[in-house]
């Protein structure tokens, strides 16, 4: 059989953790947390590749990288002309104003 998109999976997952720290947690933000948590892990063992996970996130690359450098998580890529497309947008919406 020939998987061509994601495939949703119902996991059950006991975890102890104390109140304090579930009670941060949105109960709806609960399970993107730990898709996030799920791709950054295979993306670290070299199992994605970073177009990829940044897909499974609904991220561009460059939102990803900048995931990543929030996560401390190390990156390897390369940036082809759409990412240069992209840094040059961003660069021109948060340059400062000459007044």
């Amino acid at each position: 059989m020939i998987l061509l998109g994601p495939v949703n999976v119902k996991l059950e997952i006991d975890i102890d953790l104390p109140p304090r720290i579930l009670d941060q947690i949105p109960p709806d933000e609960l399970g993107k947390l730990c898709g996030t948590e799920i791709v950054l892990r295979l993306y670290s063992e070299d199992k994605l590749a970073p177009a990829e996970a940044a897909k499974l996130l609904g991220l561009s690359r460059l939102q990803f990288l900048d995931l990543l450098r929030e996560r401390g998580v190390g990156f390897r890529v390369e940036l082809d002309e759409e990412d240069f497309r992209q840094i040059r947008e961003l660069r021109q919406r948060y340059a400062p104003k000459a007044s």
